[in-house]
């Protein structure tokens, strides 16, 4: 039998494709379907952004609260807050969501959104506008994240017009007029994406989970009825062919997920989903009926940034570097970097032929992979990682303690008291002695090289003595001696 058949090079990442006939290569046809079949996977939607792809900005607090008499947009979304934020009693609440059940705004740049407001000082704002992105606001750190739905991102084929758009709208309400190309300067960064493409005559079995080279993480997903007849995703060894197959995970900065498309969009929401898809894939021949088959890579924080061997960077935490031509290049390195392969075709896993449904995958895009690698700022400075880690926790715990006082967080000058604590530590003698039995092995087992000139502070911070005063009272709200308080941190100028 004559047959379309993938081979590639065992040592290469992307093969080429050849039209022989099967008997005569000694082996047998690509298996395609799960059945002997030889027709490859066709692409009907190449790789694009999907729902889930996010940007953050953060803002000074006190735009939120000071009105710009020259920026009508600006003062609006001002007057918004202050009106949300505004304490209300559980009966207003009832009244104002009696028509639906739905906290409804009319945006400043002319959009209705459905709000909904939380946090004890009611400082965290959600605005869900319709089909196009959801935008939360902590107001009183200025933290803005946005969320693009994939609606919106698919009723366009210029996707980075509408990336560009709303960051200009969003900004636009907080007084400041920004465009895409100016968009990371100004401290917009992309911190995550979905990049997907839609496949028909391609499915998963159980074993491609370990034949998934890259990722360690990996798992499958069916869809089972349970005993009160509701459909449930589960983890499950049912059936040889799955409808989810996960590489990595969400909390990764690479992962994978393929999933059977036309599955989900019928459970969610009765199908509601499918027109948002449907004319891409009429456009590119799907019948109405196949099965489709989506391939979803997933890049978040430092798994946006990539660097050649020239040194130059693809830097797609830029919303203005999310170009189609941007998109291509990353998808197809990471295609060449994880991959499914025929296991048994060579000794090492590493060089075992490439399976012929991931050809197709990889030849979604007509680009080929670079010698990339991806960002490993950890690995480069693993001390100041930690130490921007812990800052981290020590400012969220030093927010927390404040909102228990009833103390508004931006009245509270947390940098400053990092810094009075990272003097403190600095300043401390250092009682070598002191050390506990695993710190003294690992300092004579020696550290990774790149940390080599931060072992002296390293080793400073980690075996300072610090009075526990300092530590349990960093605010000095206390007197150490009575354990009276010292501030009335209720007041909004405390």
């Amino acid at each position: 039998m004559t047959c379309c058949q993938n081979t590639s090079d065992p040592e290469g990442a992307r093969g080429t494709e050849t039209t022989c006939n099967a008997a005569s290569a000694g082996r047998e046809p690509t298996d395609f379907f799960g059945l002997d079949q030889c027709e490859p996977p066709r692409c009907i939607a190449s790789p694009r952004l999907d729902g889930h792809t996010r940007a953050r900005w953060a803002v000074a607090p006190t735009v939120l609260t000071t009105t710009e008499p020259d920026h009508a947009v600006h003062g609006e979304f001002v007057e918004l807050v202050a009106e949300l934020r505004r304490a209300r009693t559980k009966a207003e609440d009832r009244r104002e969501r009696r028509g639906g059940g739905l906290l409804v705004r009319r945006m400043p740049t002319g959009e209705h959104a459905e709000v909904s407001v939380s946090g004890v000082r009611r400082q965290m704002l959600t605005f869900h506008i319709w089909d196009e992105v959801f935008v939360s606001l902590n107001a009183d750190t200025g933290d803005m994240r946005v969320q693009w739905k994939a609606r919106g991102l698919w009723s366009t084929d210029d996707q980075l017009a509408h990336i560009g758009e709303w960051v200009r709208r969003v900004s636009s309400w907080c007084g400041v007029e920004v465009s895409l190309d100016d968009a990371h300067a100004t401290g917009w960064t992309v911190t995550g994406i979905e990049l997907c493409a839609d496949f028909v005559g391609l499915s998963w079995r159980r074993e491609d989970v370990g034949a998934f080279m890259g990722r360690y993480t990996r798992g499958t997903q069916d869809q089972v009825r349970t005993r009160s007849g509701d459909d449930a995703q589960c983890y499950t060894d049912l059936a040889d062919k799955v409808q989810t197959i996960n590489i990595g995970s969400r909390r990764s900065n690479v992962s994978w997920c393929l999933y059977d498309k036309t599955g989900q969009i019928d459970r969610a929401k009765d199908g509601a989903n499918l027109p948002t898809y449907q004319s891409t894939w009429e456009a590119h021949g799907w019948n109405g009926e196949d099965e489709v088959s989506r391939v979803e890579l997933r890049l978040a924080s430092r798994g946006l940034t990539f660097s050649t061997d020239d040194g130059d960077e693809l830097e797609l935490r830029d919303p203005a570097q999310l170009t189609s031509e941007n998109l291509a290049r990353a998808w197809s390195h990471c295609c060449a970097k994880y991959r499914l392969v025929e296991l048994g075709t060579a000794s090492r896993r590493e060089r075992c032929r490439i399976d012929g449904r991931w050809l197709a995958v990889q030849r979604a895009v007509d680009v080929e992979p670079e010698a990339m690698v991806q960002h490993r700022a950890v690995a480069e400075d693993a001390h100041g990682e930690k130490v921007r880690r812990s800052a981290k926790s020590v400012a969220r715990g030093m927010r927390r303690l404040a909102a228990l006082h009833g103390a508004r967080v931006a009245t509270v000058d947390g940098l400053g008291l990092l810094a009075r604590l990272a003097d403190t530590l600095a300043s401390a003698e250092v009682d070598l002695d002191a050390y506990g039995e695993a710190y003294a092995k690992l300092v004579e087992g020696g550290l990774a090289p790149e940390i080599a000139a931060a072992r002296q502070t390293l080793a400073r911070v980690l075996g300072a003595s610090v009075q526990l005063d300092q530590l349990v009272d960093p605010l000095g709200l206390y007197d150490k001696r009575t354990g009276e308080v010292l501030v009335d941190v209720s007041s909004p100028t405390a």
